[in-house]
């Protein structure tokens, strides 16, 4: 258990390092919050951090992700993204709804672009899609459908 929680350490922040080195002259720590300043945000970055600790497979089910983030993310990873305990981030802040998840995604050690969460039912027709690299976009609804139609794998 401690050798996954390393590596899950490390992960995080070779992740981290990668996505944000040369970006601008932010400290470390603030890069870090920008990164995950909503929870579609730090949902898709824990699914990243699922998949690259887990064969580069994404879970098969929210219970499942929800329970990698709860009983296998240290502590200090959930405090320096300001996540406290009770935050339900499988919920949108703009829309109020649970996230739709796309399961089982595959990526690869060099990482995936792929989008897997997505709001529900979005604000005044558009809808934030957050991709497993750092990227979250916003998108009107015929990008949105084809979006969630793509093969995952």
């Amino acid at each position: 258990m401690l050798n996954q929680k390393l590596k899950l350490e490390f992960v995080f922040a070779a992740s981290l390092a990668i996505a944000i080195c040369g970006c601008d002259s932010d400290s470390p720590q603030s890069l870090v919050e920008k990164a995950n300043k909503t929870n579609i945000q730090k949902l898709a970055n824990f699914y990243n951090q699922y998949q690259s600790t887990n064969s580069f497979v994404g879970p098969d089910s929210a219970e499942t992700l929800r329970d990698y983030i709860e009983n296998d993310v240290p502590d200090f990873i959930k405090e320096r993204i300001k996540m406290a305990p009770g935050d339900d981030i499988f919920v949108s802040e703009r829309d109020g709804k649970p996230f739709k998840i796309k399961f089982e995604v595959v990526g690869s050690g060099r990482g995936c672009t792929k989008p897997a969460i997505f709001e529900a039912e979005g604000v005044n027709g558009k809808f934030n899609v957050g991709f497993l690299n750092m990227i979250t976009r916003e998108v009107d609804k015929e990008e949105y459908d084809k979006l969630w139609d793509e093969n995952g794998s």
